[in-house]
């Protein structure tokens, strides 16, 4: 008998609490799930293994433990998947589910592997049998799929797939951990060898490439955890471990699970619901003569300018009007339209040069739009010319927004209006403010610091009073997301403030 395209079986499990606990459920803790799904796959492999035949005993050492298995192997291996709770933003991100696959393939009878996980009690220790800890979680089977569906693109679980995809708990990529190198460049080839490997892991999993990668550390969800705690009581290094958004070309279903760790628990993901939040990328740029920050201006406008040219190679003349500023009509968008792409140039490691930019997409932004930027950013591996100089956009990662009340220029500030008389510290104040609610951020206690040093090359057809610009503190009631730019020029860099520690 030969299965096609046959779906595997799962089977739905419940951590219990004790009968006098007076609680349904023993929660496990999100950043050991590996070692849960350690744990209950020696538990079950040692029922599997109690008076089996050396054939059977062999079966269950490649497709359950996974001891001497190989790549035929692998797609018969039974998956152990711990869920963790998710839907809403104050969801706790405990286990209190794991869901079991067999393949149609596998040899172990589907009824076998789902006898040996019913009833395993966590408190007993899986090589000697002894109980260990009365007050463990029971594994019992459950029926109630209602988690699940947050796991779905849909509520038909066999009629809806997804393209975008974001980790619960990061992923093992197929690295190896850089050594012997510290700095900017050291962590630009981390990201870079992290990006390549995510495309191997979709293949190991039976998937194509993804058309987007995003890569960060930090969890998606706010009350998520981050990458490398989930190297604790698991055999990845840390510097394998990686929360990514992926969108592919063809939608898949769920549950969706890959990289080196998809039979221990790791590398689940949910489909993307959240498509209307700002998205924010970090490209490395590396060039053989130095681009200095007082060229900013000019950069992102060539950063923009390729933009558009890989635009026209892949769609045609016809620029959408968050790319070129226009509407329609050709005209300038003004207040109340959909705002263009910031680009925002960085010297991260201040030393006068441009080693970053950063592309975000502005809010409001429809999962259409947010999805041509990604392919866009993901595929600008060209040489940007800035006059004289030229620099290669490359190692595309995801750059994380940061939480703070205090925020301090990092580019100049641009007045958007001629100054008509006053003292030009309250003018720049006015003028910020102005630009604050129009950002819709609150309105900030403001510190002028100083006019911005000369050298700053803004357009040749700016207005005298733009062409020097103005340094700031933003001092905010609340916290607020940033990093984010104001004034004129915005959308090029100018203006940018950055969180003060």
């Amino acid at each position: 008998m030969v299965a096609y395209d046959c779906p595997p079986t799962r089977v739905l499990f419940e951590l219990a609490a004790p009968p006098d606990s007076g609680r349904p459920f023993r929660p496990w803790p999100l950043e050991r799930c590996a070692e849960l799904a350690a744990r209950l796959r020696d538990l079950a492999a040692a029922r599997l293994l109690h008076d089996a035949t050396s054939a059977r005993a062999a079966q269950v050492e490649r497709l359950l433990i996974g001891r001497g298995a190989g790549e035929a192997d692998k797609p018969q291996r039974v998956r152990i998947v711990p869920l963790p709770s998710i839907g809403m933003a104050q969801t706790d991100p405990s286990i209190r589910r794991v869901l079991v696959e067999v393949p149609p393939d596998c040899p172990i009878p589907a009824a076998d592997v789902a006898w040996a996980f019913s009833g395993l009690d966590l408190g007993v220790d899986p090589d000697t049998g002894e109980v260990v800890d009365h007050r463990a979680a029971t594994l019992v089977r459950s029926d109630d799929t209602a988690m699940l569906r947050h796991y779905r693109p849909g509520r038909h679980a066999e009629r809806d797939a997804a393209t975008v995809w974001r980790t619960v708990t990061p992923v093992a990529l197929p690295i190896r951990r850089a050594a012997g190198r510290v700095g900017g460049a050291a962590r630009r080839e981390r990201e870079g060898a992290a990006a390549a490997a995510v495309n191997d892991a979709l293949r190991h999993a039976g998937l194509r490439r993804a058309e987007v990668v995003r890569l960060q550390r930090e969890p998606f969800s706010a009350r998520g955890a981050r990458a490398e705690a989930f190297s604790a009581g698991s055999r990845f290094d840390a510097a394998r471990l990686w929360h990514l958004e992926i969108a592919l070309k063809e939608p898949v279903r769920a549950p969706l699970v890959i990289g080196d760790g998809r039979f221990v628990g790791l590398g689940l993901m949910a489909p993307a619901r959240d498509e209307l939040q700002p998205r924010r990328w970090r490209l490395a740029v590396e060039t053989a003569q130095p681009i200095p920050t007082t060229d900013a201006l000019s950069f992102a406008e060539a950063v923009r300018a390729a933009l558009m040219g890989r635009w026209r190679v892949d769609h045609g003349d016809a620029l959408p009007s968050w790319l070129s500023g226009h509407d329609a009509s050709g005209g300038v968008l003004r207040a109340g339209a959909p705002a263009h792409l910031f680009i925002v140039p960085y010297d991260a490691d201040r030393d006068g040069r441009i080693d970053a930019v950063e592309i975000i997409v502005p809010p409001g932004a429809s999962e259409r739009e947010t999805r041509d930027v990604g392919r866009l950013v993901s595929s600008l591996h060209v040489v940007v010319r800035n006059g004289v100089r030229a620099a290669t956009v490359v190692a595309v990662t995801a750059a994380v927004p940061a939480q703070g009340r205090v925020w301090r220029s990092r580019t100049p500030y641009l007045l958007t209006r001629f100054p008509k008389g006053g003292d030009l510290e309250s003018v720049v104040a006015a003028d910020l403010i102005r630009e604050c609610r129009r950002a819709d951020l609150p309105t900030p206690r403001i510190e002028v610091l100083h006019q911005a040093p000369a050298g700053w090359t803004v357009r040749r057809e700016a207005p005298q009073f733009d062409r020097c610009g103005w340094l700031a503190t933003l001092a905010f009631a609340v916290a607020v997301e940033g990093p984010f730019c104001l004034g004129r020029h915005r959308h090029f860099g100018m203006g940018a403030f950055e969180g003060v520690e």
